[in-house]
């Protein structure tokens, strides 16, 4: 199966609390990569659409078995969007898609490829309590687009109205 990560950042940046305490391991970052690795030790081909973060970083990569597409960094959802339609034809050929916390990339693809499973994991939360209602209505619109959801945590369930499909952690 072909699979398509889509994610804001991928190795080798380092996301979480490992920035301070080295041995403990967390982020979407590295979920992704943990993930993906297994999935690829499986036999799927798995590319990681992921944001340039840093100069020096080639377009085209690979690590532990997966291809990285990383885009140019953008701010804008438009410049997202743009540099996503240059590879639009990784979007078709992919057998499935599955965003972390990024499904507004997604978004106008959903409905240029609408038969195409896209699957979304919520990690996080945007640091505002109580949650805001765009952000409860943004992840509403996401998880009725999605083919299926997992959330990384009871709290999303608890504080967005979630309705998960899968709970990890």
């Amino acid at each position: 199966m072909t699979i398509l990560m889509l994610t804001r950042l991928f190795y080798p940046h380092i996301g979480g609390v490992e920035k301070h305490v080295e041995e403990v391991i967390g982020g979407v970052e590295k979920h992704v990569e943990e993930v993906s690795a297994r999935l690829a030790e499986k036999g799927h081909q798995i590319t990681v659409v992921t944001l340039k973060h840093k100069r020096g970083l080639v377009e085209i990569a690979s690590h532990r078995g997966l291809k990285i597409l990383r885009l140019p960094y953008s701010n804008s959802k438009w410049g997202i969007w743009l540099n996503l339609w240059r590879y639009r034809s990784l979007l078709r050929k992919a057998d499935l898609v599955h965003c972390h916390d990024v499904f507004f990339w997604h978004l106008p693809f959903r409905f240029l490829y609408p038969k195409k499973p896209v699957f979304t994991t919520f990690h996080g939360w945007e640091g505002k309590f109580p949650v805001p209602g765009k952000f409860k209505l943004a992840r509403k619109i996401w998880e009725s687009l999605s083919s299926g959801n997992i959330c990384v945590g009871d709290y999303l369930i608890n504080h967005y109205g979630t309705k998960a499909g899968a709970v990890t952690y």
